[in-house]
């Protein structure tokens, strides 16, 4: 909800001259790679509940892939709307 909350507010301050060109000049991979991999931890843990669900090739399938759209969008925007909005580069720290 918070994240939802913050894309509408955004929404009506983004710039229209805004895309996304606003790239960091230095980029920390090494932290970065770590914080995408922190996230991904739990999806390798889905496979305990495989188990538990009847007719396994459909149902837990569905709910895999689910997941992941919901998970993908709900990420994705809240962070393309935050960067249209503040395209200067400084203050992203």
């Amino acid at each position: 909800v918070p994240l939802l909350i913050f894309s509408i507010v955004c929404a009506f301050h983004i710039s229209p001259s805004a895309d996304f060109t606003a790239v960091p000049a230095v980029v920390n991979w090494k932290v970065m790679l770590n914080f995408l991999f922190w996230n991904m931890n739990a999806w390798d843990q889905s496979s305990f509940l495989a188990g538990t669900v009847k007719d396994v090739g459909t149902s837990f399938l569905a709910a895999v892939l689910l997941a992941m759209a919901m998970v993908v969008f709900f990420t994705s925007v809240p962070l393309a709307m935050g960067s249209l909005v503040a395209t200067d580069t400084s203050l992203w720290t």
